[in-house]
């Protein structure tokens, strides 16, 4: 700009100049500058907010499973009033579902009508209305993209959902093992959520502040017949989880081939290009959209975030409730391995 002479009292003047062009710009550039470095802080404080979020959820879904012991003398069963030798097609509801009384959740719950309805909750054709298909709020965690309301096979509907309860601490599911028929149900029952009966505070010879019983799951890809969140579900994806693998692990969940052919290699979920080739080959690990960890409810209720870096050993035996600490299989073979001398409980506090 040119300089202008400003008359002024006494007449004396002096000469104004204003910005020019190239001191613009480096404004401009510095107020950028300040942007860019205080966008990563925004971002970290709204992930906090987030994660703090669904820690609260899965503390209310922890007080729920204690409010479902005070009434019912245990924890939930992984699957109520099922039986894969001699009902497969029996009710078949999972402990996400059982415990919707204690969640201020009574009416949806009530609104099940096994007589006119499938006998399984999760598999729910009608629409979104429906107890099987209706998502509630306390299983959604704010830092998963996915919408709750994503059918998971063609023409059926489930909630979907991020919290899955531990079931096992090797490599992968076998459903016929979970129920009560089963010849090998027994060394299934050092879970937290047990197929064959409810677990009680009496059981927890770990301590309760040292057994996980639910951790955090994605909702999965938003692919058809990915039926990851799926938490009414009972098989793995679903309502089950496997301690086998770290959190955020990239070794890929398994899903039934016969539903599932794609290959998903999304960060947060990756998924075997071949499926499972059978019901007992699903799995699936714990996993969240927050960085570096998941949050994890514990079986005093507690929430503690555990990072991806968390020593193996500890993680898989903390799935258990009376192992001290040591996972008690082969998980490459899943047999039962031995421990002459059980170690003391290990606390998952890293």
């Amino acid at each position: 700009m040119k300089n202008a002479n400003v008359k002024l009292r006494g007449g004396a003047s002096r000469s104004l100049q204003g910005f020019t062009l190239v001191e613009l710009l480096v404004v401009i550039a510095i107020i950028g500058v300040l942007i860019a470095l205080l966008l990563p802080a925004v971002q970290a404080a709204r992930e906090a907010g987030r994660r703090m979020s669904c820690a609260n959820n899965l503390r209310q879904v922890g007080i729920a499973l204690h409010n479902y012991h005070d009434n019912c003398r245990s924890f939930p069963m992984g699957v109520i009033e099922s039986d894969a030798t001699t009902s497969p097609s029996g009710m078949r509801k999972t402990w996400t579902f059982v415990i919707y009384p204690f969640m201020e959740q009574e009416a949806l719950y009530l609104s099940f009508e096994p007589a006119t309805a499938t006998s399984r909750v999760y598999d729910d054709r009608a629409d979104w209305t429906r107890p099987g298909a209706a998502p509630i709020t306390t299983y959604q965690c704010p830092s998963d993209p996915l919408d709750a309301k994503t059918p998971y096979l063609p023409g059926y509907f489930q909630a979907r959902g991020n919290y899955a309860g531990f079931v096992a601490p090797h490599a992968y599911w076998n459903i016929q093992e979970f129920f009560r028929k089963s010849q090998w149900a027994p060394r299934h029952r050092k879970h937290f959520f047990s197929y064959i009966a409810g677990t009680t505070f009496a059981d927890i010879t770990d301590g309760t502040s040292n057994t996980m019983a639910v951790s955090e799951t994605i909702k999965g890809s938003g692919l058809e017949n990915d039926y990851r969140g799926c938490i009414l579900w009972d098989n793995a994806p679903g309502s089950a989880l496997m301690s086998y693998e770290a959190p955020n692990s990239r070794s890929p969940d398994l899903m039934w081939n016969t539903l599932y052919r794609q290959e998903m290699n999304i960060p947060k979920g990756p998924i075997d290009a071949t499926g499972a080739n059978a019901l007992g080959e699903q799995r699936a690990f714990a996993r969240s959209y927050h960085p570096s960890g998941v949050n994890v409810c514990l079986a005093d209720a507690s929430v503690k975030f555990i990072n991806n870096s968390v020593n193996l050993q500890i993680w898989r035996g903390a799935a258990t409730i009376d192992n001290a600490g040591c996972p008690e299989y082969d998980p490459d073979i899943s047999t039962v391995a031995e421990h002459p001398t059980p170690a003391e409980p290990t606390a998952i506090d890293l």
